[in-house]
């Protein structure tokens, strides 16, 4: 006798219909977005400078600072949660960022402060996520420093952050998003500021911890040679709408929007893909 195949797992990120409104008077920037993320792939988000790629990633955790006047309309829940990130309450949605849903920025610096070490802050990431004493803390901070490929001594706990290179801040940036075991990474333009190099062994490293981690990863950049490289789906956003969405390979090779297809045309290796 057949056995139905099982249904498939629910994912870990669904966002419905989200709206965001931005100033006084509103400014919409955000129209209508749905997409869902799941275990194990990367979802590329593309589009030009002021698209509401980036407003689009800080509104699912309702990240955008008070001055912005942000308003929410939508949803996004997390798998396992009936609440609505949009409308929950600040201390639930503070858990959920330190525990299951962790963002790498575009500027390295930014994900630090300048007057505390490394080590410190690292600590502090994971005691506040996991509850962990200050001595098991440091071990699960060296644990992280190591699967980004920086080896955890004393010189470098004990470091600050401007005593590093910006490749060197942005696996430092990394390895703080990845402490207390996050299920989803929200990466924002996190290779922009590096040279070339810099970015390949970022991006390698990025598509390894998603692979044997099992994160559901977003991943955000104007770059469309780098999102061909990395990404499973690619959603390509215009002044704040999905206007095309599918499997990487297949929208930047045969895009179907006008759209898509003048921001292929501008880089020749993609134009005959």
């Amino acid at each position: 006798m057949e056995t139905a195949d099982p249904a498939p797992a629910r994912p870990l990120l669904e966002v419905n219909n989200l709206q965001v409104r931005l100033g006084h008077p509103p400014i919409e920037a955000v129209r209508g977005v749905g997409f869902d993320l799941r275990k194990g792939e990367i979802l590329g988000l593309a589009g030009e400078s002021g698209s509401g790629k980036s407003v689009t990633a800080f509104a699912l955790t309702r990240l955008l600072p008070l001055g912005a006047y942000a308003r929410y309309e939508g949803s996004v829940r997390l798998q396992g949660r009936k609440d609505n990130l949009l409308t929950t309450n600040r201390q639930t949605l503070r858990k959920i960022r330190q525990r299951r849903l962790r963002y790498i920025f575009q500027e390295p610096s930014a994900s630090f402060h300048p007057l505390f070490t490394i080590g410190k802050q690292l600590e502090e990431v994971l005691r506040l996520s996991s509850r962990l004493s200050r001595r098991r803390a440091r071990e699960q901070a060296a644990a992280a420093l190591s699967e980004v490929g920086i080896d955890p001594k004393p010189a470098v706990f004990n470091a600050f952050p401007s005593m590093f290179s910006g490749g060197m801040l942005q696996r430092l940036a990394i390895a703080c998003a990845l402490c207390g075991e996050p299920e989803i990474l929200i990466a924002d333009e996190p290779t922009t500021a590096l040279d070339t190099t810099t970015q390949k062994r970022i991006i390698g490293l990025l598509q390894d911890l998603n692979r044997r981690r099992g994160l559901a990863t977003l991943f955000i950049s104007h770059d469309l040679s780098l999102l061909y490289q990395i990404c499973d789906r690619l959603l390509v956003m215009q002044e704040g709408r999905i206007v095309e969405s599918g499997p990487a390979g297949e929208v930047l090779r045969q895009p179907a929007h006008p759209y898509t297809r003048q921001l292929v045309d501008a880089i020749p290796r993609l134009r005959t893909g």
